[in-house]
């Protein structure tokens, strides 16, 4: 929702600036990052610039990060921007959803139907939105209190902001400078918004005292004498909204002392009794309330409570909205009044939330619910909730929201609870697929090494299997070697035709293969592969790891069948392609048939920027080698093609931008010669070092948000069974 229009005073410059920068007359579009203090007047300047970019042609859509409940949902400013622009330019969004159907999870009538999406995905599609909307009319976005977003919002607006747009779309972010702090989880994204090339940074100043004045005379209805004016400006410090609150409440009779929150308070404490119950059950929700969720919350008549809404709307703390809802006019006032209310009101106001949304789910997320059983003390439905929320945002591509509501689970469960198990295993592969691999062993090993009393061996052997697999990923020392790992797990494994005992069998032979003991790997892989049969589990998992075994015997041939078999049983999507894509190039390499294996590593590379994993470990090495297998053929056009970079790498979970590295091979790999490059690639690495280390070769993975370069999860709960991994997925070892 855009903020009402009101008069501008003193921000004529700021206004001339920001529409500089936009270019309302003549359509640029471009980043714009907006600070200052609460109550300054962010809103207020947007809010013109906005009704003037309307009457210039523009397209206009506003989204709003919220705070306490809203913190908790995933791409939640984005989810208002894009049911916005539904109604703004329907015809847009159909089109984007008919190619990139991520789309749909963030309208709400449609994500039944879209399916989990990766953040990849949903970035790729918000991208996509934006830049077709721009192409019938120049498009102004709006995303104010990014000092509330959550993390995969944050995320979005940084990708946003990175890349650009090749066409007149303006990105305005707001947030307030007074609530940060060295801690504030915005705090390290600002560093790199700062670095962004093209990005301005407007930061609203105070006011000076001529147009405080201005304001403090048009704000009361009465004449309020020059002395009462000069002691409002100099204890408004500049605050246009300060100054309209002490000016209103001079105007009502009270005196001109204490500061912000204490006029703001005075304007409540004005409100009868029925309204203030109204006010104070607001404010523990946050700044915004549906009617419906209102009604069951008051112990108040229909009557009653009709005639307490319209005397906090008279009196200015609340405004109405549509659909029927109410918010504080300011978040300020939401602020003041919950730092007002007792221990005991706040509980009692929060169990009333929790029994609310616990008996009809349809008044609020299931973040909301968690968050008002946890102050309410009913840690029960607080974890059942958060694990809810955090499925939610997992299927709305929100991963970083949904690790949050998982550790929120953790810290709920005590230490002895069984669910701790099933809770750690969850956030393990939230935190993997929002690209924070150490967080996800971490997170395994806590529970590995601080087991519940009644921890079942079964589970011990998957989260045993499950670090195994994760560790691949990232170069953490343990007492427990993966290894160690994974044999233990194989010790506590249900005997029997069982998917648990066919997940820990796989992890070890992937082991096995990795310490290069490939007997036993071969061994254990015949017996995986029956015991899959038994179980009616495809094989390709299995199929890829041993693919490794046949490489090893020289035996190309078989390997060469093996290969075609993998990419004859995979679906034309599957992103395991690209992994098999990447051996098939190394074994032609091996042939010295430097043409087929460049055909592969085009195979791969194009696979993986149709399903938009560009970055992803085997999908980087498919483009770096195959530009340097372009070099060794004497193609240079084509190598300079492959290797050079146009779209840079998203930002990763918390701000930081990474930029994905490949293994240690670069132009030194390129100046040696095809035979001995041949010997270093044969078991698909791609190290400088010589012929003999070249099998301990493992990619580096990306750390980014947006396009998922990590391994999924590979618990036996999903398809994936091995590191080996699907998807934007996996780094296992070249070897």
């Amino acid at each position: 929702m855009t903020p009402p229009v009101r008069e501008l005073v003193g921000r004529d410059a700021d206004l001339a600036r920001l529409v500089e920068i936009l270019g309302l007359d003549a359509p640029r579009g471009g980043g714009v990052v907006v600070s200052g203090d609460a109550g300054i007047g962010k809103s207020s300047l947007l809010a013109r610039v906005s009704a003037d970019a309307e009457e210039a042609g523009w397209t206009v859509a506003w989204g709003h990060c919220v705070g306490q409940s809203g913190s908790g949902v995933a791409h939640l400013p984005f989810t208002e921007l894009v049911s916005r622009l539904e109604v703004l330019d329907p015809e847009a969004v159909e089109q984007v959803v008919a190619t990139r159907p991520a789309l749909a999870v963030l309208l709400p009538g449609r994500r039944d139907t879209a399916g989990a999406s990766s953040p990849g995905q949903v970035a790729e599609a918000v991208h996509a939105l934006l830049t077709v909307v721009d192409e019938r009319s120049p498009l102004l976005v709006v995303l104010e209190d990014a000092h509330w977003a959550d993390p995969s919002s944050r995320d979005l607006m940084t990708l946003l902001l990175t890349r650009g747009f090749s066409s007149a779309v303006a990105l305005v972010v707001t947030y307030r400078s007074d609530d940060l702090h060295r801690r504030h989880p915005l705090h390290e994204t600002l560093a790199v918004w700062a670095r962004i090339a093209g990005v301005e940074h407007v930061d609203l100043k105070p006011l000076d005292d001529a147009a405080i004045r201005d304001i403090v005379a048009t704000a009361g209805s009465l004449d309020l004498g020059a002395r009462t004016t000069q002691e409002i400006t100099r204890r408004a410090e500049g605050n246009p909204f300060f100054a309209e609150e002490l000016a209103a409440s001079t105007v009502s009779g009270q005196p001109i002392s204490g500061g912000l929150s204490r006029v703001l308070w005075a304007r409540v404490e004005q409100l009868s009794a029925p309204a203030q119950e109204v006010v104070r059950t607001m404010a523990v929700g946050g700044r915004t309330i549906s009617h419906d969720l209102l009604v069951r919350l008051v112990d108040l008549d229909e009557a009653e409570l009709e005639a307490a809404i319209a005397e906090a709307v008279e009196r200015h703390v609340i405004e109405t909205r549509w659909p029927p809802a109410y918010a504080f006019r300011h978040a300020l006032l939401a602020e003041t009044t919950t730092a007002d209310l007792l221990p005991g009101q706040r509980i009692r106001l929060h169990r009333a939330y929790a029994g609310a949304l616990a008996a009809d789910p349809g008044l609020g997320s299931p973040a909301e619910l968690a968050r008002h059983a946890a102050a309410s003390g009913d840690l029960v439905t607080a974890v059942r909730a958060a694990r809810e929320a955090a499925r939610a945002d997992l299927a709305v591509g929100g991963p970083a929201n949904a690790l949050q509501h998982f550790e929120d689970a953790l810290g709920w469960l005590p230490e002895e609870a069984p669910e701790r198990d099933e809770v750690s295993l969850e956030a393990s592969d939230a935190a993997l697929t929002a690209g924070d691999i150490v967080r996800s062993v971490q997170l395994l090993r806590d529970r590995i090494e601080h087991p519940g009393p009644d921890q079942s061996p079964t589970v011990r052997a998957r989260l045993l299997a499950t670090c195994a697999n994760r560790c691949r990923l990232v170069d953490l020392a343990f007492a427990q070697s993966p290894l160690d790992m994974t044999t233990e797990a194989m010790a506590l494994a249900p005997q029997g035709d069982d998917a648990d005992r066919l997940f820990v069998m796989t992890a070890h032979m992937q082991q096995l293969v990795d310490t290069r003991q490939y007997p036993e790997a071969a061994a254990l892989g015949e017996e995986a592969t029956g015991l899959a049969e038994r179980l009616g589990t495809p094989l390709t998992e299995i199929r890829t790891v041993m693919s490794r075994v046949i490489e090893v015997h020289d035996d190309l041939d078989a390997l060469e069948r093996h290969i075609e078999g993998l990419l004859a049983d995979l679906g034309d999507r599957d992103p395991l392609r690209v992994r098999i894509h990447h051996q098939a190039a190394t074994m032609h390499h091996r042939r010295g048939h430097l043409e087929q294996s460049l055909e592969s590593y085009d195979r791969g590379a194009a696979l993986a920027a149709e399903l938009h994993i560009d970055w992803a470990p085997f999908a980087l090495e498919s483009r770096l080698i195959g530009g340097l297998t372009a070099y060794e053929i004497g193609d240079w056009d084509g190598a300079v093609r492959r290797l050079h970079v146009t779209d840079p790498p998203c930002p990763s979970r918390g701000g930081r931008s990474s930029t994905p590295r490949s293994c240690r091979c670069g132009p030194r790999a390129a100046r040696t010669s095809p035979r001995a490059r041949s010997r270093r690639c044969a078991s698909g690495g791609t190290s400088t070092g010589s012929a003999s280390s070249s099998s301990s070769c493992r990619p580096s993975s990306t750390t980014a948000t947006g396009v998922n370069s990590r391994a999924p999860s590979t618990s036996p709960r999903t398809p994936s069974t091995t590191s080996s991994a699907r998807g934007a997925g996996s780094t296992p070892s070249c070897d």
